[in-house]
């Protein structure tokens, strides 16, 4: 079977990640953490890639990616087999190292880009490697809380965000953590798990639901609807406690908007779905067949757009609960 092709297109954003073969260490020694930055930093010099953010942790990495011209795949195998090589030689073996191709999602809004610099950082606590991630050598965020760093680190990004987010002037450094802090809420670290192992793109990306006008959402939700059939998972944009909670249970059509936001925005697939309303399967078909005949109602369609549109906020510029027990 003919593998997917790679998302990748100039001016791209994404995030990318691998893990060791069978989870086995890929990073043993603080020189082999070296060399992989090195040779990241080799394929910026030679303008193929930008880091933005990045964390190497022992046996996996994750990195937020810039393609200026559309070539990251090349420039992440490029960089992959290098390091292999040198990796094998060094300990005598051989094989493959990665467990493959990376993983990688386009970051395709503002909002979402925050959120996975905070991912990548939390990784860097969840594993155990510093008690915050501003601590940690290897991980992007030991620079931003400082001044300078490698010239490969593209900053600006990042620090756009730190200042807009706090209304300065200038970058600060020491408060860095206020708008990226060391830990995630899981929920949202699941969505970001989940769209990164997604190989399926939704049609036009993701628009910007957080400051898309209605008509956008509405058209969005029109276009989504159209491709999903209830076997294909879409890539998820909403933990799913968080969508269930913005559904008004006082409409009559409540579990119709609940089956129309798990599919769009939680990515779950149909028989998913019946089992988390605790409904047929066939009940969970007709509910989502009663959408798409509503979706072209307008009260029907401004309010599932606006409950879409209030729960991708809570999501992306409010945050959710950090308490795990929420995300069910």
């Amino acid at each position: 079977m003919a593998r997917a092709p790679r998302i990748d297109y100039p001016g791209m954003i994404a995030h990318v990640s691998n893990r060791g073969v069978a989870r086995r260490p890929v990073f043993e020694t603080r020189k082999e953490m070296r060399l992989f930055l090195a040779l990241l930093a080799v394929q910026v010099r030679r303008g193929r890639i930008e880091v933005l953010a990045y964390a190497l942790l022992l046996n996996h990495f994750h990195l937020l990616l810039r393609s200026p011209v559309g070539e990251l795949a090349s420039s992440m195998q490029w960089v992959q087999s290098h390091y292999s090589r040198r990796f094998n030689l060094r300990h005598d073996r051989d094989g493959g190292l990665f467990k493959g191709r990376y993983h990688s999602s386009p970051v395709e809004f503002d909002e979402y880009f925050a959120t996975v610099v905070r991912y990548i950082d939390d990784n860097v606590v969840r594993a155990g490697l510093a008690d915050r991630s501003s601590a940690y050598e290897f991980g992007s965020a030991f620079h931003f809380a400082r001044f300078g760093g490698p010239p490969w680190l593209t900053r600006g990004p990042v620090e756009r965000e730190v200042r807009r987010t706090l209304g300065l002037d200038a970058y600060d450094p020491s408060r860095y953590e206020e708008v990226f802090p060391s830990t995630q809420p899981l929920e949202v670290a699941q969505v970001v798990r989940a769209r990164l192992a997604s190989r399926v793109r939704p049609a036009g990306g993701d628009t910007n639901l957080v400051t898309a006008t209605p008509r956008h959402v509405r058209q969005w939700l029109i276009d989504n609807t159209a491709l999903a059939d209830g076997r294909v998972r879409r890539r998820p944009l909403l933990p799913i406690a968080v969508a269930l909670s913005a559904i008004d249970t006082r409409r009559h059509d409540a579990q119709v908007l609940g089956v129309a936001l798990l599919r769009l925005a939680c990515g779950m697939t149909m028989p998913e779905i019946a089992r988390r309303l605790g409904v047929s399967l066939a009940t969970a078909h007709r509910l989502w067949q009663r959408h798409r005949l509503c979706l072209h109602r307008d009260d029907y369609a401004r309010a599932l757009a606006r409950q879409l549109r209030s729960a991708t906020r809570r999501t992306y510029v409010s945050g959710v609960g950090s308490d795990p027990t929420t995300c069910k």
